[in-house]
């Protein structure tokens, strides 16, 4: 067991631990006042989608752009000035609503523009932890990085409900701005240690060059690519629970909607359990301790909820389910931070980004097809089939069960 709190000890961790924590909670305030303003708008449900869609597509690009910047500038100082264009965009879209001049165009173009920055933010964000603590703790860095993160998306989305009605949606993105400024000026006052490597990008070689270099390494390291192929799987699967879950509590259950939120907060409950615990008890073999997580996902949360007909029953497989997630969601950055090399981390980190931001569409047009066949319980049983399936065949490969992080 780690004591792993005392982390926050550490003033740089401690920093970077909170002003993530609060920009979690930004995020979440920004979501509520999102949805109220395309509906003010006239929005709906076209609208919804759009504004959501406006802030995936822009990751297929600029994470493979950003991966390449990580590895080329300061890590710290992209951090800076993404945050602060968002933080940018926020305060301009906040000035619109308070004056009266917002339009549903506003929040497509700023959708766009908020996709990505984050795009060409994260690569670098997951390269920075190993020059903010050291390599033995980052495991529990990157739990205790989930651990906030759940704090936020747990407890933000009610609290910023309970404030709309008081400060309205205006009020939200207000807030949302300053929880991005005060991390950029935590970013700003971060002391990190003396970048390592020597193998630089250099600014000569075209973007396909340089993305080519990180694509490289991980062609070498075969455990990794079927880390990414269990990924693909977990990616193709998650949007038939997205869909199926409220069909199956409206129309299996038969029960009110208010019981789809009991288990949403189940889920969550499950994630933050999981991220305290793996903040604290080391696991080395990353890939082995993944597959078996998501093995138990399968049984669990897919094709044990699709089983059952009680909401109780339901709510329990889905927290356990969850929190399992948090075993690949963890230890994966954790081995990438350990085992790539430094100079090359930011582009193996945004090909991981591009990964999982290109499977998201094509993983809801796999749950409308199979909504379109299926019912919500069998649905979720086939989902569930192939998260047990493909990291079954991973670990046939012996050089992937005995993986260490």
């Amino acid at each position: 067991m780690n004591a792993s709190w005392t982390l926050l000890r550490q003033p740089m961790y401690r920093r970077l631990w909170t002003a993530q924590t609060l920009a979690t909670f930004g995020d979440a305030f920004f979501r509520v006042a999102q949805v109220a303003l395309v509906l003010q708008l006239g929005g709906a449900a076209v609208g919804l989608s759009g504004v959501l869609l406006a802030n995936v597509l822009p990751g297929l690009l600029f994470s493979l752009v950003g991966g390449v910047w990580a590895d080329q500038f300061d890590r710290r100082c992209l951090l800076v000035a993404t945050n602060a264009g968002r933080a940018a965009g926020m305060a301009l879209l906040s000035g619109l609503m308070f004056t009266g001049h917002t339009a549903l165009w506003q929040l497509y173009v700023l959708g766009v523009v908020f996709g990505s920055l984050s795009a060409l933010g994260n690569p670098a964000y997951n390269a920075l932890l190993p020059r903010v603590i050291p390599e033995p703790q980052l495991q529990s860095g990157n739990a205790l990085f989930s651990v906030g993160d759940s704090l936020g998306y747990v407890a933000g989305p009610a609290l910023a409900g309970a404030l709309l009605s008081l400060v309205g949606a205006g009020g939200l993105v207000a807030v949302t701005t300053g929880a991005l400024l005060w991390m950029v000026g935590t970013l700003l006052t971060l002391r990190v240690a003396p970048r390592a490597g020597t193998g630089a990008v250099s600014g000569s070689e075209s973007l396909l060059a340089q993305v080519r270099q990180g694509w490289r390494w991980m062609a070498r390291q075969p455990s990794m690519l079927l880390f990414l192929v269990m990924f693909a799987a977990t990616n193709l699967a998650t949007p038939v629970m997205g869909v199926a879950l409220p069909l199956y509590v409206t129309q299996t259950l038969s029960e009110r909607t208010a019981v789809y939120g009991l288990l949403l907060a189940a889920m969550n409950a499950g994630i933050l359990v999981a991220s305290l615990l793996l903040a604290r008890v080391t696991l080395r073999r990353a890939a082995l301790a993944s597959a078996l997580s998501l093995m138990t996902i399968g049984l669990s949360g897919y094709i044990g909820v699709g089983l059952t007909r009680s909401a109780i029953v339901a709510a329990l497989l889905l927290a356990l389910a969850d929190g399992l997630s948090m075993v690949p969601n963890i230890l994966f950055p954790t081995w990438v931070q350990r085992s790539a090399p430094p100079e090359l981390q930011g582009r193996v980190f945004g090909l991981v980004s591009v990964t999982t931001y290109a499977l998201v569409p094509l993983g809801y047009v796999a749950a409308a097809a199979a909504m379109g066949i299926w019912t919500p319980p069998a649905a979720l049983i086939a989902a569930g089939v192939v998260l047990v399936l493909v990291p079954a065949a991973a670990l046939v490969y012996r050089p992937f069960r005995e993986a260490q992080v």
